[in-house]
């Protein structure tokens, strides 16, 4: 989910056309659904800085669509918090126990 998300929002920012800044988006968009609908308050991984992480980015993205329009592009400063929040997420899921090769864990 926050690769996808962070692809879309960095293809935004780097002036690809909406068409393609969507298409970016669209393998992210079901993970989104199932985090809200089954993660996004449940108690058992609120304490989790992934979770708080990923909750925060969607937060701040939900609130400035809402403000103004789901086709408006990120300001700079939600843009750049955004990508921020999805980056530690990225950074705080535990490697795989017994795997070399460095691939993270979770549907994150």
């Amino acid at each position: 989910m926050s690769e996808g998300l962070a692809e879309s929002i960095e293809a935004e920012a780097s002036g690809a056309s909406e068409a393609e800044v969507r298409r970016k988006a669209d393998p992210a968009k079901d993970t989104v659904r199932e985090f809200v609908r089954k993660w996004r308050d449940n108690p058992r991984v609120s304490s989790d800085i992934t979770h708080a992480e990923l909750k925060e980015a969607l937060a701040e993205l939900g609130e400035f669509y809402m403000a103004y329009g789901q086709r408006t592009k990120l300001s700079t400063p939600v843009r750049d918090s955004v990508l921020k929040h999805l980056a530690a997420a990225r950074a705080a899921i535990p490697e795989e126990p017994g795997k070399e090769d460095g691939k993270l864990l979770s549907i994150f």
